[in-house]
């Protein structure tokens, strides 16, 4: 690896960062030898601190130095010259060496002859487009055959040379199944010191960056599960088992086709007794046998289950198990048997639900026997749901039936507008007609629009917003407070609920109403009432949480949060595990009449009759979500006439 191949790496990474995506800076060092890293460290570090500045995002020297100790004296000198000030959090400054926003002067490279590309043999290595356990995975091009491919890099901090004979094995097993479905080996590259895998490079990217930008259909779901199983059953027939299946193994091709990939922890029957105690696998994907070190037991029954995973995913937008850390994930995959489907989304199909709930079975003996069994039942499915008529959608939580007409009158505009489609040839989708995310388009049904974020007097600090649909929810986060209207109260709107919590809670998070600004002594200043949860230290050094009723202002001078008036305040539980809690409030003609947060009935924050000790909040002006440091998750939100409370 010589001096080039870093400046390719550089230029590499801030393609990246300058084209939107924020590719990791610990990943990129992995991918080259020890001894090349202290230099490469402090090119990669400058550009990725300058576009995480453009981005507005909150930057912690203290995050860098315990992620990169051993660059502590490169991190530290970076922050000492002061050119170009930026904001940290916990009231640290750090600076660039640069001195213009320009990308040029960023990205100037003190020897220009230096233009020879990061080669593997002949191909020429262009973007890293995926970092595993063990390997790095590159986007190159092939000069002979002007095509592009996918090149398995080995880490070099994981494995050593010797494992060029597991790479090469990896080739030939791959090779020697030759099946359709599989990602096809190229060629093989051995450059004296390490093996490279070259592949066909798949253009649909994998299933896991797919389930970022979109979810699925159950059809869809289905469909793609049911071929990856066939995949899988051609593949033990042959005898051989996968081992780790989960979404980023699974690629697309441009017309959506899956094919598995990653063979590096496949195995044999004859073989499988080598791995004897040892636990192998993706946590979150593996099976009871696999996290009890069991892999000499496996059989194709454990990559039904880890498939079974995938379409838990596929179809709930979430994994089974969540947890802190790996061992929280093993000690569920052991004891604990995943939710419920529908308690999740009420719109998985039952006969969908069951199928994948079969393949979680804790007793290898409870799953399907065979993955083509499994692709069987999910075939059968399919074919019954496209031979039946078509029929309204489940109905998820709170959907009426205007829902359903208007999802008809809509057929039908389109069904009427498809001869101008054709004559009118196709179009470009307009910036205010952008595809949402799958749990945004959920708000903008509830509620009739996006979450817009206010702007007040003294507004300030630095935010992150936006949805996840990994976990279904809006996430807020930020070092200050932020509001987010979610429309206006009125007469009709008397009813408000919405999940929230902080998953640390280092912060506060609820509801705000009767948000209004106004003007105090020759400031404007913003006003509204809020119910907030919030940690409170106790006097034997434990802490409650406390939800707390009040009127507050903002501080046109330094945008922090006072209190006008405490209306008042109560403890209640902690939330179970991860879990979001409910909040919903009731207002009457006196204001704020009830309310609750998960099963918590609020009594000392309900005061009828709030004139003597605050201005009654408007029932005409904005409410949403008020988010003060950390992190937020704000999820499901509604809003009706009493008549819609539960």
């Amino acid at each position: 690896m010589s001096e080039s191949t870093t400046t390719a790496l550089y230029r590499l990474f801030a393609a990246g960062w300058k084209a939107g995506h924020s590719p990791s800076l610990e990943d990129a060092l992995k991918a080259v030898l020890p001894a090349y890293r202290a230099t490469l460290f402090p090119r990669l570090f400058q550009v990725e601190i300058y576009y995480r500045r453009l981005r507005g995002e909150v930057i912690s020297l203290d995050d860098y130095l315990d992620t990169f100790p051993e660059y502590a004296e490169e991190i530290r000198a970076l922050g000492a010259r002061h050119t170009d000030s930026l904001p940290l959090s916990g009231g640290s400054t750090m600076t660039l060496l640069c001195t213009s926003n320009n990308d040029a002067d960023l990205f100037t490279i003190a020897d220009e002859e230096e233009e020879e590309l990061y080669r593997v043999g002949r191909y020429e290595l262009q973007r890293m487009v995926g970092v595993g356990g063990f390997a790095v995975v590159w986007q190159a091009r092939d000069p002979s055959l002007d095509r592009p491919v996918a090149i398995k890099v080995p880490r070099s901090d994981r494995r050593a040379p010797a494992s060029c004979s597991e790479m090469l094995e990896e080739a030939r097993r791959i090779s020697r199944l030759n099946l359709s479905g599989v990602v096809p080996v190229l060629d093989i590259v051995d450059d004296g010191t390490r093996c490279f895998i070259v592949s066909h490079f798949m253009e649909g990217g994998t299933l896991a960056a797919r389930l970022q930008k979109k979810r699925f259909t159950p059809e869809e779901a289905c469909d793609l599960v049911a071929a990856v199983a066939e995949t899988l059953q051609r593949a033990h027939v042959k005898g051989i088992l996968h081992r780790d299946i989960k979404p980023s193994n699974i690629l697309l091709d441009e017309f959506g086709k899956p094919w598995v990939s990653d063979f590096g922890l496949a195995t044999t029957e004859a073989e499988q007794w080598k791995d004897c105690g040892a636990v192998l696998g993706t946590v979150a994907y593996m099976s009871p046998e696999q996290a009890r070190g069991e892999g000499h037991l496996v059989d194709g029954r454990t990559d039904v289950y880890s498939l079974g995973m995938v379409l838990y995913e596929l179809l709930t937008g979430r994994v089974a198990f969540l947890g802190k850390t790996q061992a929280d994930i093993v000690e569920q995959i052991l004891k604990r048997s995943p939710r419920p489907l529908r308690s999740l989304d009420e719109s998985v199909p039952e006969e969908l639900e069951r199928i994948c709930l079969k393949c979680l079975a804790k007793d290898v003996s409870a799953r399907y026997a065979t993955a083509g069994d499994l692709a069987k039942e999910l075939r059968a499915w399919l074919a019954q749901r496209n031979a039946a008529p078509l029929a309204a959608p489940a109905r998820r939580r709170g959907r009426g039936f205007a829902v359903g007409v208007l999802l008809a009158l809509s057929l039908l505009v389109a069904v009427a507008a498809l001869p101008w489609i054709l004559a009118t040839g196709s179009r470009a989708i307009g910036v205010n007609e952008r595809i949402k995310s799958y749990e945004e388009q959920l708000w903008v049904h509830q509620l009739g629009q996006q979450p817009q974020e206010l702007i007040w007097p003294g507004y300030s600090g630095v935010a992150t917003s936006g949805f996840r649909d990994d976990m279904r929810l809006f996430q807020v986060t930020s070092q200050s407070m932020r509001l987010f209207s979610l429309g206006n109260l009125d007469e009709k709107s008397r009813f408000l609920s919405i999940n929230l919590r902080q998953p640390d809670w280092n912060g506060g998070c609820g509801l705000f109403f009767g948000y209004r600004e106004t003007v105090v002594d020759g400031q404007a200043r913003a006003e509204f009432h809020a119910i907030l949860l919030e940690v409170a230290s106790l006097d034997n050094g434990q802490q409650q949480l406390r939800v707390r009723r009040g009127q507050f202002y903002i501080s046109p001078d330094d945008g922090t949060l006072y209190p006008l008036a405490e209306i008042g305040e109560q403890d209640v539980p902690w939330p179970p595990g991860e879990s979001l809690q409910r909040m919903e409030l009731q207002f009457g003609d006196d204001g704020l009449v009830a309310g609750r947060w998960g099963r918590e009935q609020f009594a000392s924050i309900i005061e009828r009759d709030i004139g003597q000790v605050a201005p009654r909040p408007s029932l005409n002006g904005p409410w949403g979500i008020f988010h003060e440091c950390g992190t937020s998750w704000f999820q499901d939100p509604r809003r009706g006439s009493i008549a819609d409370s539960p």
